[in-house]
């Protein structure tokens, strides 16, 4: 509901669906002699330079490994911090952006309020896959002290202002092409994940 005419930024809310009908379309012909991903152990800046702007998927393995974030990252974490910092909720729902995919979910203030068998995918309850885009400064503050830019990233590449957190089980996430604009990278904390 639109409180006032300044204090929205658009008339229809932050949605993926609209988000995905109003991009540029996607050049696919830089991927289409694609057959395999890149996979490097643990890289030097140097080393990883030429592929840094490829448009190749790399698998860089064991840069992670140091971060607090492999242990201290979970439902619970997030559940805290958001319900913790105030703005947080209102802030994904009005600024950023929620990914529901496959669930029920409508929202991360929902998603927080799961039994806790849901939570840990325990027979008789429904699997969940959720995303969502954090802007809130307080909570990207109190996230990043968890992990740190890559150190195989090239130094002027730019670390958003938006960070991005996927957990649950099962189903994932339909089919997609990212629209990113910049160098990317995704940190894989637990699990395991298919890209095709």
């Amino acid at each position: 509901m639109m409180k006032t005419v300044f204090g929205v930024k658009c008339v229809v809310p932050n949605n993926y669906l609209v988000w995905e009908a109003t991009r540029p379309l996607a050049d696919c012909s830089i991927c289409s002699n694609l057959s395999s991903v890149i996979v490097l152990p643990n890289v030097t800046r140097e080393e990883f330079k030429k592929y840094a702007y490829s448009y190749q998927p790399i698998i860089v393995k064991g840069a992670a490994l140091h971060w607090p974030a492999r242990k201290s990252f979970n439902y619970y974490f997030f559940k805290e911090i958001f319900n913790r910092i105030e703005g947080a909720h209102e802030s994904v729902e009005e600024e950023c952006q929620f990914l529901k995919f496959k669930t029920d979910f409508a929202s991360l203030r929902e998603v927080f309020k799961m039994p806790p068998g849901r939570v840990k995918n325990s027979k008789g309850y429904k699997p969940w896959y959720i995303g969502w885009s954090n802007c809130h400064p307080e909570v990207l503050k109190e996230m990043r002290l968890h992990y740190s830019k890559p150190h195989f990233l090239p130094l002027n590449a730019e670390h958003s202002h938006v960070d991005f957190i996927f957990m649950g089980y099962q189903q994932g996430a339909f089919m997609h092409l990212d629209y990113i604009t910049r160098l990317m990278w995704q940190a894989q904390l637990r699990g395991h994940k298919t890209w095709r």
